[in-house]
């Protein structure tokens, strides 16, 4: 774990998510349902993060926020996905849940979307 401004900062594993990520696209394909990829990493991402040690996270402040509704909660996100790719997954989950549980689901479907297309980008994994 790398240390950034003091905050414990958790480093995706990335080799687990795409061994995750693969396994489920073979049972899938082995059961003969049908879904899209970018479903198939998000669970992979979630149980990948879910499992990875965490350091403890100082306290967090809750997010400013200057708009409302919808708009809100995307700029919230934004904030989330920046704060998790500078200072750690860990970081910005636990400033989501201090907000609530929704933004904690969006944090997480965004990064693994983040992550996905980076991801296939690289050749590292193929989309289905």
């Amino acid at each position: 774990m790398a240390e950034h401004g003091g905050e414990p900062r958790m480093e995706l594993d990335e080799a687990e998510v795409i061994r995750r990520y693969e396994e489920k696209k073979r049972l899938l394909e082995g059961s003969g349902e049908e879904r899209e990829g970018k479903e198939i990493f998000r669970e992979a991402f979630r149980e990948t993060v879910r499992h990875q040690p965490q350091a403890p996270i100082p306290d967090a402040k809750p997010l400013v926020i200057k708009k409302a509704d919808d708009d809100a909660s995307d700029q919230a996100v934004k904030i989330l996905v920046d704060i998790a790719l500078r200072r750690g997954i860990m970081s910005a989950v636990k400033k989501a849940a201090a907000e609530s549980p929704y933004l904690v689901d969006s944090l997480h479907d965004a990064l693994s979307d983040h992550y996905f297309d980076k991801l296939v980008a690289s050749g590292k994994i193929r989309a289905l």
